[in-house]
């Protein structure tokens, strides 16, 4: 009896612990990869625009090339 009731209450601690350290996780995650996630979508989306405007904008080129 004594053995399950220690692993129950280790198995609680450990479940808090993990809560916090999930939560403090989730924090950097939000912090450091979000950022990251907006620049990679911003410059997608630039490098979307400036490779149209290149062919939008020299169909010379594009005619000398094909």
């Amino acid at each position: 009896m004594t053995t399950l009731r220690l692993a129950h209450n280790h198995t609680i601690c450990h479940c808090q612990s993990c809560e916090r350290l999930n939560r403090s996780h989730v924090r950097q995650v939000i912090v450091v990869y979000l950022p990251r996630a907006i620049a990679a979508l911003f410059g997608g989306f630039m490098i979307y625009h400036i490779v149209r405007w290149v062919v939008t904008g020299f169909p010379g080129l594009m005619r000398i090339g094909g």
